[in-house]
């Protein structure tokens, strides 16, 4: 097999293909186009969309073109794949920004000043928006029967559910990615589209598409959905999804969230989501079911994918917060360091401005004390302090104001037990 593809096999990266022996005869034979798509569904991609990007990386280092492709005209349609219910429909303007934020990410991820091939980053707005309905129904539906489309597991799934459905407009969404691959098949000469397993349907609709108008084959390749040990869908935090822009996570929220994963986690998240050779994940590997207290593959694929997303400096970043949170270092260098920025995406217990509580009172409802008894006794013992500076009586009034910075208040329990406090204005109802 290709060297390429028979790494990506070893990683777990390689779900649904079409004939890999075929399309490793073609890569053999010199460099490739391929895409990716993403479908701006939110402001930014979060860690279960690093996969994919990952994967594009790979290519480009093995010498191939890469495209990654915003969905700026299928993200106003919604895509089925994957979903019990239809997706609601966004406004022109907050998918055009989302697009941007979205092409932006993979432009910094993307985009290394090495010497590759340069990645190629596109809108599918350019092409869908000027489609008329004729366009689509004679050039593209044409080619496609209702029982094929009937036959898709985003399709069939959906349909004789009595509560949802599926409405037109999502139904014809694998035709607009298909006509994707096929446009950039015309444009760029791409031949292979990767994407989730739920985007199966969707590629061979492409692949069909772009056989049957040019009479040329082209390939498809999916990556499974990354689960956790626990089977839960990786990604998730107490706080919500691990974002990708950092002001919605943060690096050290990032670094964190990798940081505590189980380690037969690590072990697979170092394969799927890090560029690491194999050779260096297999000492990895051994390392950790020796020494697993070292926690030396968590601490790895943590560094690895803050550096990939963020950048070498984040990394760094990620390290000092930590310490300073725990108390074995200080912040950053920075003499107005901007800790909302900084804790971004943290979990954090919220508490509004105004609030007129004692000390114990605050404790014990933050949950950093068990009962006001047990806030008394630390705060009688100087074990409570804002920042670094301790608390001295129990029935003083916390003064929020004051004491945070950048809405943020830390406090500390003992030299490890670190909690974070947001302060807002109000409560939303």
């Amino acid at each position: 097999m290709n060297p390429l593809l028979d790494d990506m096999m070893w990683r777990g990266l390689i779900k649904n293909h079409t004939d890999l022996v075929e399309l490793g005869n073609r890569l053999d034979h010199g460099p490739i186009t391929l895409y990716c798509g993403y479908d701006p569904t939110a402001d930014s991609l979060h860690v279960g969309n690093l996969q994919m990007v990952v994967m594009l990386r790979h290519f480009q280092l093995a010498g191939h073109r890469i495209i990654a492709l915003s969905g700026g005209g299928t993200g106003l349609i919604g895509d089925p794949s994957g979903r019990s219910e239809e997706r609601q429909l966004r406004g022109e303007q907050t998918v055009k920004g989302w697009t941007k934020s979205i092409t932006d990410q993979l432009n910094r991820c993307l985009s290394i000043t090495d010497d590759l091939i340069p990645p190629l980053f596109v809108d599918n707005i350019e092409w869908i928006a000027k489609m008329s309905a004729v366009d689509f129904l004679r050039d593209l539906g044409k080619h496609f029967t209702v029982n094929y489309m009937l036959a898709k597991d985003s399709v069939s799934s959906r349909i004789g559910n009595e509560d949802s459905g599926l409405s037109f407009t999502e139904f014809s969404y694998m035709l607009l990615q298909a006509f994707d691959f096929l446009t950039l098949y015309r444009q760029h000469g791409c031949e292979l589209q990767i994407g989730g397993s739920d985007q199966w349907g969707n590629i061979t609709a492409g692949i069909t598409l772009t056989k049957k108008i040019s009479g040329n084959s082209v390939y498809g390749i999916t990556s499974p959905l990354i689960l956790r040990s626990d089977g839960k869908k990786f990604g998730k935090s107490e706080s919500g999804a691990i974002w990708l822009a950092r002001e919605k996570t943060s690096p050290f929220a990032m670094h964190q969230y990798f940081m505590n994963v189980p380690d037969s986690d690590a072990l697979m998240l170092l394969k799927r989501l890090t560029l690491l050779d194999r050779k260096f994940i297999e000492e990895i590997e051994q390392h950790t079911q020796t020494f697993p207290e070292k926690r030396l593959a968590q601490k790895t694929v943590a560094e690895e994918v803050v550096r990939f997303v963020h950048g070498a400096d984040a990394v760094n970043e990620a390290t000092a917060v930590s310490n300073w949170l725990f108390g074995t270092g200080n912040l950053p260098s920075n003499k107005n360091p901007n800790y909302s920025s900084l804790l971004a995406g943290v979990p954090c217990y919220e508490t509004i401005s105004s609030m007129k509580k004692t000390w114990d009172e605050f404790l014990t409802e933050s949950g950093i004390t068990t009962s006001k008894s047990d806030a008394r006794r630390l705060i009688q013992g100087g074990g409570i302090c804002v920042w670094e500076n301790r608390i001295k009586k129990h029935d003083d009034l916390v003064d929020l104001p004051t004491i945070s910075k950048d809405g943020i208040v830390v406090i500390s329990k003992g030299k490890k037990n670190k909690t974070i406090i947001k302060v807002i204005e109000s409560i939303s109802s």
